[in-house]
């Protein structure tokens, strides 16, 4: 931590970890999209890493922001939310395209509708307003639409888990369910190990922020 003659911008070890991890999430969308094929199973992995790269990086900038200037904070984590509500459909979306699903045409296009409203809804007061502090970082109240969007979040994201178990069960090719077994523990990581972040909303506090190592593992699981 470094100050002038005031306190500006929190630079710690607990700072740096999302920082570190929005870079290497964002040097391995540019794998995807510069060393591989171009087609749409790349770019919906890479508009993934995306999403995880704005909640990362904007979990640095509240972090940092956090002592000197909780207004700002509080904008960042707004931020942060830009990123996190395409989550689900990116998700759902890549579960069809890899397992080759025709169906859930309209479900889809509800979750992308739903990952729309909560976009515009996370800059109201009803989504998130104030900030809990705590001794390594710092994340937005929750507030009554947050409530609503944590119901959507993981029922959103569970339809990848259960459209790869599906493909997982019907398949015979080795290769394949190993694929399968992989990729749904990567992103099992991103949800219920990143989503443990959704605690420091509620004042749930832990003594260290692991959930931001998701974006450091969901990569080299991938990889």
């Amino acid at each position: 931590m470094y100050n002038f003659m005031e306190p500006t911008f929190t630079l710690d070890l607990f700072t740096i970890l999302p920082l570190v991890c929005s870079l290497f999430v964002a040097f391995f969308a540019g794998l995807i999209l510069f060393n591989t094929e171009r087609n749409s199973l790349h770019r919906l992995l890479a508009a993934f890493c995306g999403s995880m790269f704005l909640w990362m990086f904007g979990t640095f900038m509240m972090f940092g922001n956090r002592i000197a200037n909780p207004a700002v904070s509080e904008f960042w984590d707004r931020f942060v939310y830009t990123g996190v509500v395409w989550m689900p459909p990116l998700m759902q979306h890549f579960s069809l395209v890899f397992t080759e699903q025709k169906k859930q045409r309209m479900l889809l296009w509800c979750n992308y509708a739903i990952a729309v409203f909560f976009l515009f809804a996370a800059w109201t007061p009803w989504f998130v307003s104030g900030l809990n502090v705590y001794s390594w970082g710092a994340h937005t109240k929750a507030q009554i639409l947050h409530h609503i969007f944590l119901g959507y979040f993981f029922v959103g994201t569970g339809i990848f888990f259960v459209n790869m178990l599906r493909a997982f069960r019907a398949s015979v090719d080795t290769v394949f369910r190993k694929q399968i077994r992989l990729i749904f523990n990567a992103f099992a990581i991103v949800i219920f190990v990143g989503g443990s972040a959704y605690l420091y909303a509620y004042g749930i506090y832990t003594r260290f922020p692991f959930a931001y190592f998701s974006g450091l593992i969901f990569p080299i699981v991938l990889f």
